[in-house]
Formats: C-alpha cells, structure tokens, sequence
C-alpha cells in the first residue's frame, strides 16, 4: 500500500474512533470544540479524516470526551489493523 493512501486510511480511522466515542458520550460536535478549545468545523474536519492533530490537541480532545489520547490511539489503531487484514 501507497505511504499517502495508509496516511489517509489512519486518519480516516483516528476520526472515526473521535466521532464514536463523542457519540458515546452523548456529545455534539460543538461541545466538544468549546470544551476543546477548538472550532466545531476542525472536529468535523477530525472526524472524516481531514485533519491531523497534533498532541497537545489530541489530549485536549480526549479529555473532553473523558477518555486518554493512548486510548484512542489504540481503538483507532484497531480500526486500522481491520482494515488492512480484510
């Protein structure tokens, strides 16, 4: 697989992995982008795939959303690991 095309399916998955879990939590996309610290449409650019976030951004985010940036590393990890064995 082409470097470009598994940036894309990793990203892909590590939005996926946010959007679940604020779903989870019972959170619009606006409350997590106020608690975050960021705007509402850079967490629907997170959320398909769009945008990658560094660190500090990713702990703000999971501490929103009550959880650790390791675990939605591994839960988007997972996802991706999916992907590729199908």
């Amino acid at each position: 697989m082409d470097k470009k095309l598994d940036e894309e399916l990793w990203l892909m998955a590590f939005g996926n992995t946010i959007a679940e879990r604020r779903q989870y939590v019972a959170m619009t996309q606006q409350q997590l982008a106020d608690l975050s610290g960021v705007h509402r449409t850079y967490i629907s650019d997170v959320e398909r795939g769009y945008r990658n976030v560094t660190l500090l951004t990713l702990n703000r985010i999971a501490s929103a959303l009550e959880t650790t940036a390791a675990k939605i590393l591994v839960h988007a990890d997972k996802k991706l690991s999916v992907t590729h064995t199908v």
